[in-house]
């Protein structure tokens, strides 16, 4: 992944100079590196993706150096999820440029960060610390089933859950994720391909007070990416990984967006599966007071970085 961005930030480098570069695409087919004749914020096709990493390089850097790349701003986003299989979540963001059109974005959890038995790559923290050593602090350990009290359900072995088989599947490809942080998080072009998805929820953010520019959203995606820890032992990381970005662009224009994992009213129908080190099992627990502490930090990680982004925007005027 790493040999992926260093490859990427040498072409970027010649952006603006005249020279013919290329822009990675990885295959879906067989992940292998593909290269397209244009240098470009996405993937060339909707057959091929980016990973959030790279994508991160590629809006960022162009915005900094193509006057042409700050036009492109998010309208709208929508949180799907697919009926079959693990019942994956993703998000679409709708893009706008006043002279390029209009374009979809698929962002979603490709692979989750599992070991070979199921159970969640553990961070440093997560390996050390018991219950006994929990602590409140500014920013959480990710142990959330270690209290007792939230508990919902008997434990659960991670091999039963149904996302554990569909890692299995795609596992292959990605050897190299075994630490917190290398999850295979990817965006891709996507056209209207929703027949075999429900959309669980929406957000037009035409006519809002902020502007969304599409740099800023591949800001975030990557900041949820690197931010993995938080949410790493619940096992639907993919509504995790989409939803924390869904949910702080609205908390961003003061809108209101259905967050919850489904539709219900009842507090089991608001929970997930969190995985507890001690026990080696999964507990179903309540979700809602967790997912608005995990809204407002990565809200304020991703402003810290937005900030560190405007003052290097601000050193390159065009």
């Amino acid at each position: 992944m790493f040999a992926i961005t260093n490859l990427l930030l040498s072409f970027i480098s010649a952006l603006g100079t005249g020279s013919q570069i290329v822009q990675p695409v990885v295959s879906n087919s067989d992940r292998s590196m593909v290269y397209s004749a244009t240098p470009s914020e996405f993937p060339c096709d909707e057959t091929s993706f980016l990973p959030i990493q790279a994508w991160f390089d590629l809006a960022t850097n162009n915005y900094l150096r193509n006057p042409v790349s700050r036009q492109w701003v998010v309208t709208h986003i929508a949180r799907y999820r697919e009926r079959y299989g693990a019942q994956n979540e993703y998000l679409v963001a709708t893009a706008k440029h006043p002279l390029k059109g209009e374009i979809q974005l698929r962002i979603e959890r490709e692979v989750d960060n599992l070991e070979e038995d199921g159970t969640p790559v553990l961070s440093s923290t997560q390996k050390t610390q018991t219950r006994g050593d929990l602590q409140d602090n500014d920013k959480p350990s990710g142990m959330w089933a270690s209290e007792p009290n939230v508990v919902l359900s008997e434990g659960v072995n991670p091999k039963s859950l149904p996302r554990y088989h569909s890692y299995k599947s795609k596992a292959s490809a990605t050897s190299e994720i075994r630490q917190v942080g290398y999850a295979l998080d990817i965006v891709r072009l996507y056209g209207h391909h929703h027949y075999s998805s429900d959309l669980i929820s929406s957000l037009s953010l035409e006519g809002q007070k902020t502007l969304v520019p599409l740099a800023h959203l591949a800001i975030l995606a990557r900041v949820v990416h690197d931010e993995e820890a938080l949410y790493n032992l619940f096992s639907s990381q993919g509504y995790w990984y989409c939803n924390m970005i869904a949910c702080v662009i609205a908390k961003q224009q003061g809108c209101d967006f259905m967050a919850a994992r489904s539709t219900g009213s009842s507090t089991e129908s608001d929970s997930d599966f969190c995985y507890d080190p001690d026990s080696r099992k999964y507990y179903r627990i309540p979700i809602h007071a967790i997912r608005t502490q995990l809204v407002n930090l990565i809200e304020k990680l991703f402003l810290q970085r937005l900030q560190e982004f405007n003052k290097a925007v601000c050193s390159k005027p065009f």
